[in-house]
């Protein structure tokens, strides 16, 4: 970004518009100020930032971190504090108004939106009697949660087709298919997803996935080096 001293692209959409955030040095500030922003396909670059977060840094710091962007211009994202290194609230950007999304409860962040609008994210939330980071998809007006084998788990990708992709907090890296068409009259009876582990036996974070189910992300090898991946699971 013009102007910052460090930038990180999180999300594209279908047309190549990017979403991240970034960091700009600002007076009375010690290391500068995190901003949200959109850098649109047609090299138009606009800022957001999510209206409690604005003009603070220090400990009262609050970062507007966006996470993905649809082929509508819709942005999913959260509002980071950095003190306690937790999401302090989801958000989804549209029409240039700001929605607040805490699906489960205030600690939420919305890090996925597919096409047509259906959000995937993670919340603090009790499930099982057993208080975790607990992967959430929102579609319309249903919310549903999911754990994987009772591990922290962040939901970070979904395509219209309700597949899904996230990792465990211990770098287990999954995909699921479909996960709304086991639905059933009520969340207490619906089919829970079948998580297929990426790369089994090495810390792994998928962190996009397109309508052919082509999962992006990254992976620590053998030597504890990242890299960036590519995946498509077959079938």
């Amino acid at each position: 970004m013009p102007g910052a001293t460090s930038t990180a692209i999180m999300g594209v959409s279908d047309y190549g518009d990017l979403v991240g955030f970034y960091l700009k040095p600002e007076p009375g500030c010690t290391f500068g100020i995190y901003h949200g922003f959109i850098w649109y396909h047609q090299n138009v670059v606009k800022t957001i930032d999510f209206p409690s977060s604005m003009g603070f840094c220090g400990s009262d710091a609050l970062w507007t971190v966006p996470m993905g962007i649809n082929r509508k211009g819709n942005v999913s994202g959260t509002v980071w504090s950095p003190v306690n290194g937790q999401p302090s609230g989801g958000f989804v950007w549209k029409g240039g108004t700001f929605h607040v999304m805490k699906p489960g409860g205030p600690n939420s962040g919305v890090y996925g939106v597919s096409n047509s609008g259906i959000l995937v994210g993670a919340t603090w939330y009790t499930l099982d009697l057993i208080p975790l980071w607990t992967g959430f998809l929102k579609a319309g007006s249903d919310n549903d949660y999911f754990q994987l084998t009772q591990d922290d788990t962040f939901t970070t990708a979904v395509n219209n087709a309700t597949d899904i992709a996230g990792y465990g907090i211990y770098g287990n890296g999954f995909f699921a298919k479909h996960i709304e068409w086991g639905e059933g009259p009520n969340d207490a009876v619906e089919v829970q997803p079948k998580f297929m582990h990426l790369m089994a036996g090495q810390a792994t974070f998928p962190f996009g996935m397109n309508e052919q189910r082509i999962v992006v992300g990254s992976y620590y090898n053998s030597n504890g080096l990242m890299h960036g991946f590519v995946a498509a699971p077959k079938f």
